[in-house]
């Protein structure tokens, strides 16, 4: 891979993922527009409820002051019968009542869950067919004597639905881009470790990725609204939300510079025994997540501003580029992750919005030095290719040099049991030193040059050709054809090649051929091979047989 497919291949990530989030808005407008042609009903007006026997009217959302239990009535039900009460928030117990009939209770019996989820989770109440009379909503006040009535809209399922997406497609549309990008990066991160590169830092950005965005999704009211086992999709709320550290501080490991903090080492045990801990307490019934989730914040904040402490000393040591990078990202990370625990703490709704933008800048920052460190890594390694190409390339010829079939031998003698069809053919030109002194040393380069380009043509695609002298030449075939095969390759090439080159002197070519297998199926060590195969090429040469039929050991 060189520098331009480099760039090509990010190229291809950044026009991947805007696709994949121009595709998914468009999806998620269609939908949504499809809303318009269903009706719902806004139900803020008509609400009235009675306390010490005088009535008052309330237009919703309202928050009442109360110790006692609040009655909301709204009259004309039957208008809805056959349709959907959606309103947003359990914290205050709700039971509802249908012309006497009780159509919907509030039961936490599954996962107990704090304010910010309660005020979070969405009530859908079907109105029965054949129901008139009042429509009533119980409301239990908290221990402050306060009750804070939500928004309360009627409409069929399908509408309900949409106007639900409607309000949650910004945190659904980033928490799916977030994810599509994890998911496209732990691919990319695959690819480069196939290409024999370093992908590391790829996959814990990914692992990142994908870790907040799932935490993201399980956290929107629209997603646990959504799944059946809403105790499944909370406890892994919890579970994505301890995880989120993890990929962060590998990610610090890869540093040479951070490499000597076993602090960061620590973090990440810690992390994983704060799930198991909590776990265990949580399924023995000491405590719920929500009581154990101020141990994370605490943790999350104390590693943050300890990774932010050993970056700033380290920096002051060295101007890495890295670690600059990765002040830059912890420092817009920390600042949004702080913001958004405080709103969290306020249960102020929109709280993951904002971590999510901390969560986008952080990445984008790491992947755009990413980006610059492997195009830079790429210009490196091509040169490298490039000078090892020319370190193991003969000049004069094109084929392979001395330097590269000696590491060809080295690495066949390391691993002869993958060798066992080899076959080396060794040629030298016929009558060189003649013509060099007849003709100069220029017409012999001819001879060398076309001796090197009948080869190539004969078993370039059978094996490897090399030039390991002046004019000898070598050839190695990994996997062994029929013998009369290569006296045939050779002779043909020869022999087009005098025709087509009318020469002072004809081009000839003694050669000898050796398999590393014996004929009892033992193997021959490289020393034995190499030598048999120049015994057989010097007795070709000397008894003048370039035209007869070849015979492998």
């Amino acid at each position: 891979m060189n520098r331009t497919t480099a760039k090509t291949i990010w190229k291809a990530v950044i026009l991947i993922l805007i696709l994949m989030s121009v595709s998914l808005v468009m999806f998620l407008t269609i939908q949504i527009s499809g809303s318009q042609s269903e009706h719902i009903n806004d139900l803020s007006r008509g609400w009235y409820y009675i306390q010490e026997g005088e009535k008052t009217e309330i237009t919703l959302p309202a928050e009442i002051k109360s110790t006692d239990k609040v009655i909301l009535y709204h009259e004309n039900v039957e208008n809805y019968q056959k349709e959907f009460l959606m309103f947003k928030g359990a914290e205050y117990q709700p039971v509802i009542y249908a012309g006497d009939c009780e159509i919907y209770r509030y039961d936490d019996e599954g996962v107990k869950r704090n304010n910010t989820v309660l005020n979070n989770m969405i009530c859908m109440v079907e109105i029965p067919e054949g129901i008139t009379g009042l429509l009533e909503i119980h409301f239990s006040p908290d221990g402050e004597g306060s009750c804070r009535i939500p928004a309360i809209t009627a409409g069929t399922w399908k509408a309900q639905i949409r106007n639900l997406l409607a309000r949650n497609i910004y945190s659904i549309l980033m928490n799916c881009i977030l994810l599509s990008m994890g998911i496209l990066l732990l691919g990319l991160s695959l690819v480069m470790c196939v290409m024999k590169m370093d992908g590391k830092r790829l996959r814990y950005i990914s692992g990142f990725l994908i870790v907040c965005s799932m935490w993201g999704l399980t956290d929107s009211p629209f997603i646990q609204f959504l799944f059946v086992y809403d105790e499944v999709i909370i406890n892994a709320n919890f579970y994505f939300f301890m995880l989120i550290v993890t990929p962060m501080m590998r990610y610090i490991r890869t540093i040479p510079e951070m490499q000597k903090y076993r602090t960061l080492s620590v973090f990440i045990y810690f992390a994983y025994f704060n799930i198991i801990m909590q776990s265990v307490l949580v399924y023995t019934e000491k405590f719920t997540f929500f009581e154990l989730l101020p141990i994370t914040h605490i943790f999350y904040v104390v590693g943050i501003i300890t990774i932010i402490i050993l970056l700033l000393k380290e920096k002051r040591k060295s101007q890495n580029r890295d670690l600059i990078v990765c002040l830059k990202a912890f420092a817009a990370e920390g600042i949004t992750g702080a913001v958004t625990i405080i709103l969290y703490a306020m249960e102020f709704p929109l709280y993951q919005n904002l971590f999510q933008i901390g969560i986008l800048l952080f990445v984008l920052i790491l992947l755009y030095n990413l980006a610059k460190e492997l195009v830079q890594n790429m210009k490196y390694r091509t040169e490298a290719d490039i000078y090892r190409k020319l370190s193991e390339e003969d000049k004069l010829t094109g084929l392979k040099n001395r330097r590269a079939f000696d590491l060809m031998l080295q690495n066949i003698e390391k691993n002869r049991n993958n060798y066992k069809e080899a076959v080396m053919i060794f040629s030298d030109l016929n009558g060189l030193k003649y013509v060099n002194d007849q003709f100069g040393h220029a017409q012999g380069d001819r001879q060398i040059i076309g001796a090197a380009e009948c080869i190539r043509k004969a078993f370039g695609e059978l094996g490897y050709c090399y030039r390991i002298g002046g004019d000898e030449f070598c050839v190695i075939i990994t996997n062994a054809v029929e013998k009369d095969e290569y006296e045939a390759r050779l002779c043909d090439e020869i022999h087009r090649y005098n025709n087509e080159n009318k020469s002072v002197h004809e081009l000839s070519v003694a050669y000898g051929v050796s398999s590393i297998s014996r004929e009892d199926g033992t193997l021959r060590t490289v020393a034995e091979w190499k030598n048999e195969a120049d015994r057989k090429m010097y007795l070709n040469k000397q008894e003048g047989k370039a035209g007869r039929r070849w015979e492998l050991l």
